[in-house]
């Protein structure tokens, strides 16, 4: 485990000292230094600030003299000044950029380290130790991981993130406190800031946590449901304050009616006016009875959300395997996937998808578990696929990545050893004979010991 660990922060250290600037990057930095600056989030407002507070906390000491408001932020619907406001700041530092860079490179390290972490624990909490130590080799090893561990974008905080939320709320199905939802809550909060498509867990959460209990015990459920609806309720209204004060409540609880979009979704075909860019502007709230309701998240957030959206709606030209394409394709982030990932690691999805139908009491975990991870990463998987405006990035699927590692990790009980035989091809009647523990005491007595105790 330790010589996993080491040699993925060695990689991802040298990348970062070795690796130019992304087109993304050079904006990231700049967003980050507007927020110690000034406390402000007009940079990069499309996506949330975690990641570049993060990133850009040493270049904030290290180069008192690099402020991006210097330059001048255009301002107004659609603005899109980090891309402009990066250039000059690297201009300006010169050839000092780039141990800057590469120290708030540093800063995103351990984001890679927490999904890490996480894809071990859970694995071995459900499937065992080796499965464990299989899920940790599938994270640290794949290329997808390697090439955004290193770099300052979202999307490597929204997995790690991400999935350390859904572990807390595992904790807290198995043992529902108050204590427990004060930490699921809080690390959801912080997956809000990383990235915006995590906003469906607002909605998947109490979802999860309805069907868990009816899977469980259905005859319990309408009980348990009354019992912990409060605790579900604190969780969710903490990661909403933990979101807000992210952006230090800039905008926060504005009325629907006074915000100024510019997708079709929430302007609606009115255009009202034209922003200094040229974009139409409007608010298809801005008469109806929703005109005065609050909206309790910061105005960037809503905004940043607008934006992506009519990006969709507008489409640019996507590429795809020798073709060029106004818009995108549906099924361009599974493809992407299925070419990027080592054929290794699909062969071990498969052997993990046959050895659920035909040993399911052996690779099998309990279905409220296997709910736990399948719902977060279908639902994400979907929801960035139904995007068909433009496909430009597999990172936007980043996210599934440790969920996926934890469900293929299960074959790793192959190298337990009552089923070595089944590791090599040679038990296959030995493996159908072993004896097994009850998949509810092997995952209480993981349990015990895990970070639930």
């Amino acid at each position: 485990m330790g010589l996993l660990v080491t040699g993925h922060v060695a990689l991802l250290a040298l990348e970062a000292r070795g690796d130019s600037a992304t087109w993304d990057e050079v904006g990231h930095l700049a967003a980050g230094l507007e927020n110690w600056r000034h406390g402000t989030f007009r940079i990069y407002s499309v996506n949330p600030p975690l990641a570049h507070l993060v990133a850009a906390a040493p270049v904030a000491l290290l180069a008192p003299d690099l402020d991006p408001t210097a330059y001048g932020l255009p301002d107004g619907p659609g603005a899109r000044p980090e891309f402009t406001v990066g250039s000059f700041l690297a201009r300006q530092a010169g050839l000092a950029y780039f141990p800057l860079l590469a120290s708030a490179r540093w800063m995103c390290i351990p984001f890679s380290l927490l999904g890490a972490l996480i894809c071990y624990r859970w694995s071995a909490e459900l499937f065992g130790t080796h499965a464990g130590l299989l899920a940790l080799a599938l994270w640290c090893l794949s290329p997808t991981i390697l090439a955004y561990g290193h770099l300052i974008t979202p999307d490597m905080a929204a997995a790690g993130c991400g999935v350390a939320a859904a572990y807390l709320l595992r904790g807290w199905l198995h043992a529902p406190t108050w204590g427990r939802a004060a930490g699921a809550g809080a690390l959801l909060g912080l997956a809000e800031l990383t990235k915006s498509t995590w906003f469906v867990l607002f909605a998947l959460w109490p979802i999860t946590w309805i069907v868990y209990r009816l899977v469980e015990r259905p005859t319990q459920l309408r009980r348990k449901l009354v019992g912990q609806a409060a605790q579900m309720g604190g969780i969710l209204f903490l990661a909403l304050w933990i979101l807000n004060a992210g952006y230090g409540f800039e905008g926060s609880f504005e009325r629907l009616g006074d915000f100024r979009f510019v997708s079709v979704t929430l302007r609606g075909t009115d255009r009202d006016e034209v922003a200094p860019g040229g974009m139409h502007v409007g608010n298809r709230f801005a008469r109806g009875p929703l005109r005065d309701v609050r909206v309790p998240l910061p105005e960037n957030y809503v905004l940043g959300i607008d934006f992506i959206k009519m990006e969709y709606e507008r489409k640019y030209w996507s590429y795809l395997r020798g073709k060029w394409r106004f818009g995108g394709w549906w099924y361009y982030y599974l493809y992407a996937m299925l070419v990027k990932e080592p054929l290794g690691t699909w062969g071990l999805a498969l052997l993990a998808a046959g050895a659920v139908v035909v040993c399911h009491r052996t690779y099998g975990a309990p279905a409220q578990e296997e709910l736990l991870l399948l719902l977060p990463l279908i639902v994400v998987l979907v929801l960035v696929s139904s995007q068909t405006g433009f496909n430009h990035h597999l990172r936007y699927v980043l996210p599934i990545y440790p969920f996926a590692f934890i469900l293929i990790a299960r074959v790793g009980r192959a190298f337990e050893g009552r089923h070595r035989g089944a590791a090599s091809g040679g038990g296959s009647g030995r493996l159908r004979n072993a004896r097994v523990v009850n998949d509810e005491q092997r995952v209480g007595a993981a349990t015990q010991h895990g970070i639930f105790q």
